[in-house]
């Protein structure tokens, strides 16, 4: 019985209270640990941040413009399924077959068969029309109210048909010339610089993530501001395919330090910018001067270049507070 008793009191000790005696037990907890730190930073992500630099931006203007070119619009031959035999914005010559229609026999016995679509002249094949192709002219002064009214009333609702069922006589395609200029109305934006509007003046134009150049062939009163019509030869391959294109004007350039639009904080209806100060980081008021391409360039009593700024703000900081 005594070597009994003795096995007993030498049994393992039940773990004091409050403490992770157990080498096991220590280990998953400082796993643990690490695992939710590492969570933690993953989904704050670290504080970025760069220096101020000082640059210039040229002003954008946004403006809706009606596209006016040369181009012809190709009808069915026959009732039937139209075949494509090219791709769109593909560039054909003239008399070049470009589909054709399956015809199906008719109800006054006309056999099946096939019509070949041949291209009237030489251009880029667009598989859409509108209904304003050779309605709009340069030469109209109410170019907007036209093609305004026919968009609202759906006058020129675009029909795609591609490799679709057809009818004789339905438009179904046209046939752009792409070394023709293209020629865009629009009504100059509310501030945009008056000395940039002139008869013959160069503008620079983005539309998407293309840049491209223009001349002001003419300009006229519309609704209290200038209508401009602009020339261009060098547009994007796809504006091909537009009626209706919302552009970014070129207007002046602005100045200051340049950063990145994400940067920027509003608060009490005041832009501002969190800039780091010695060992802590303060929001600063701004006057955005301009924004292009997610790029600000702003100005400030605090803002002075080579100071840094705060990159990613709204991960770290509450945007109703000062600090």
């Amino acid at each position: 019985m005594g070597g009994g008793a003795g096995r007993a009191g030498t049994g393992p000790r039940a773990p004091e209270e409050g403490g992770l005696k157990s080498p096991a037990l220590k280990t998953t907890a400082f796993i643990c640990g690490i695992f939710i730190l590492f969570m933690a930073v993953k989904v704050a992500g670290p504080r970025q941040t760069a220096a101020l630099t000082a640059g210039e931006l040229k002003k954008i203007y946004p403006a809706e413009g009606v596209l006016l070119r040369k181009e012809t619009v190709i009808a069915s031959p026959s009732s039937g399924r139209l075949n494509m035999l090219v791709q769109e914005g593909e560039r054909v010559r003239a008399g070049q077959i470009v589909a054709e229609v399956k015809t199906l026999p008719g109800d006054s016995g006309s056999s099946a068969g096939t019509d070949p679509i041949r291209a009237p002249g030489p251009g880029v094949v667009i598989c859409r029309t509108d209904g304003l192709e050779g309605v709009l002219n340069p030469g109209q002064v109410d170019i907007l109210e036209i093609a305004g009214a026919k968009l609202k009333a759906g006058e020129s609702a675009s029909v795609d048909l591609k490799n679709g069922k057809c009818d004789k006589g339905q438009p179904v395609m046209k046939i752009v010339d792409n070394l023709s200029p293209t020629v865009i109305c629009l009504q100059a934006p509310e501030g945009f610089p008056p000395d940039l509007v002139k008869k013959g003046g160069a503008v620079f134009m983005t539309w998407e993530n293309d840049r491209f150049r223009g001349i002001i062939t003419d300009v006229r009163e519309y609704r209290g501001r200038p209508q401009l019509l602009i020339q261009t030869l060098d547009c994007p391959g796809e504006f091909l395919r537009e009626r209706k294109a919302v552009l970014g004007l070129e207007g002046e350039t602005v100045s200051g330090c340049l950063v990145s639009a994400n940067s920027l904080v509003r608060k009490e209806g005041q832009d501002g910018l969190y800039i780091m100060d010695k060992n802590r980081t303060r929001w600063v008021p701004v006057r955005v001067e301009g924004v292009v391409n997610g790029l600000a360039a702003v100005n400030g009593a605090g803002v002075i270049p080579g100071a840094r700024y705060v990159v990613n703000p709204r991960r770290f900081f509450s945007l109703g507070s000062g600090e």
